[in-house]
């Protein structure tokens, strides 16, 4: 689809300062990821450290670069409950955490699709809103049932299928809360994509930028490839090419989201996960595990 050679030489013209920019701007997008984890934790009584659940955080993104599905955000709930214990609550919390950010998302996108005229995309994301509403408000038990029948097939884990449901679902004061902190990572995550678009040369609209981000973040979820690599940025060369960016300045701009965004923050948390072994090996020993 792309001539490498002009792939390359987009790379070269980017603009330094903005690449730079996106790069801090990485900082606060995983904070805000962090904070809507460790806002549900606390309003559940459950005492974390805000750092604690950064550095968890971190090693989720690290996971998600060897797990499809981004599973490595569900998975981090493992390193809050070697630290903290709560099982059920760490693992409950986490997945509530990921359906907040899919409600927000959609919720933003469609805000975007409406604001940039594009009425298909803005009327996909409403749609999408309906399903993960439902889910956070609406009690399934049978799904968390199948869960802790799993658990206990393949880790040897018993899980509170009660307690489960109850770490999963929250009072809506909390659900606004954590909605809030979502909408506004969110907002400097999709901020990140369009300076990587300016910074390659191209033009566009932070309406539309918020109404393809729905599309290319369900992708990145799809068991298809690691963290949509490939994938994730074959769609963003098509929904931009509709409004008339060339694919090699596309895929320039998607390379420097997946530089910023999905690696350097997973070798951040390689590294803290490698950190991390010591403590989690001498935590099992206490507990007998």
């Amino acid at each position: 689809m792309v001539s490498p050679e002009l792939l390359v030489d987009s790379l070269r013209r980017s603009s330094s300062v903005l690449v730079v920019l996106i790069t801090i701007i990485m900082v606060p997008a995983v904070l805000a990821r962090a904070w809507r984890w460790y806002y549900l934790l606390i309003r559940r009584g459950i005492p974390v450290s805000l750092a604690s659940i950064t550095n968890a955080t971190f090693i989720g993104m690290a996971l998600n670069l060897f797990l499809p599905a981004s599973a490595g955000d569900v998975v981090r709930s493992y390193y809050g409950w070697q630290q903290y214990g709560h099982k059920e609550e760490m693992l409950a919390t986490s997945l509530s955490d990921k359906f907040v950010a899919l409600f927000s998302l959609f919720l933003l996108g469609a805000i975007g699709g409406f604001i940039c005229g594009d009425t298909r995309l803005a009327l996909l994301a409403t749609a999408l809103t309906v399903p993960a509403g439902v889910i956070l408000l609406v009690p399934v038990r049978w799904l968390w049932k199948m869960l802790a029948v799993l658990a206990k097939k393949v880790l040897n884990r018993d899980l509170d299928v009660d307690l489960l449901v109850r770490s999963f679902h929250m009072s809506l004061p909390t659900f606004f809360g954590a909605l809030f902190i979502s909408i506004v990572g969110w907002m400097i995550t999709n901020l990140m994509y369009f300076l990587a678009v300016w910074a390659v040369g191209a033009r566009i609209g932070m309406g539309y930028t918020f109404a393809i981000a729905p599309m290319i973040n369900i992708l990145r979820m799809l068991p298809i490839s690691i963290s949509g690599l490939g994938s994730a940025d074959a769609l963003m060369v098509q929904l931009l090419g509709g409004v008339g960016i060339q694919k090699h300045v596309t895929l320039a701009a998607s390379m420097i989201v997946n530089l910023t965004l999905i690696v350097l923050p997973g070798a951040i948390g390689a590294v803290l996960m490698l950190i991390n072994v010591r403590s989690i090996k001498k935590a099992n020993l206490e507990r007998g595990y």
